[in-house]
């Protein structure tokens, strides 16, 4: 023990440790109370609602992912299609949109099923137990091309009071970007 240790006497030097380690604390508390309170509802970038309709060849694509990427960077805001087609975005908050700004989009819709499995043999030395491992299947939903933002040709401009979104995908690749 350090000479500190030395002059006070066992239960006085563990309560001096207890006294200083309960300060710390305290001051480690009070910081992310004060950060927390000063960060909150301010300094977010602006939002703007954004919801609308995904569709594939004229008809309503279900549980497809819906993500939109900032071309000035930040956040993203993503959401899900319902049976019918409709999605909203989420950024910070449940539906609270997008970034305000030039949007690239993606949309991806992937099944992934198992269809058996295969066993892993134990390690020789016995460090690992015998396994199996899932032989899956992959199935895309909507073309690949879509499930990029640099390749879906989606460009949206996202702005407060905008009108719903009407994504029109098509199967086969068009030399023109999807109709909005």
């Amino acid at each position: 023990m350090d000479s500190f240790a030395h002059r006070l006497p066992r239960s006085n030097y563990f309560l001096e440790i207890r006294r200083g380690t309960r300060a710390l604390g305290n001051t480690i508390c009070l910081l992310l109370v004060t950060v927390a309170i000063s960060g909150c509802g301010r300094g977010l970038p602006a939002t703007a609602p954004v919801e609308g309709i995904v569709l594939l060849d004229g008809q309503p694509v279900a549980k497809a992912s819906v993500v939109f990427v900032a071309k000035e960077g930040g956040r993203t805001g993503s959401g899900e299609t319902d049976e019918d087609g409709h999605f909203s975005l989420t950024t910070f908050e449940t539906d609270d949109g997008a970034l305000v700004g030039t949007h690239s989009v993606c949309i991806t819709k992937r099944e992934i099923t198992i269809v058996g499995h295969e066993p892993v043999a134990a390690s020789p030395d016995g460090t690992s137990t015998a396994m199996m491992r899932l032989k899956t299947h992959e199935r895309w939903g909507l073309p690949k091309r879509y499930a990029d933002p640099q390749t879906s040709g989606i460009e949206v401009e996202v702005a407060e009071g905008m009108e719903p979104l009407r994504i029109e995908l098509t199967e086969r690749e068009k030399t023109s970007a999807p109709k909005l």
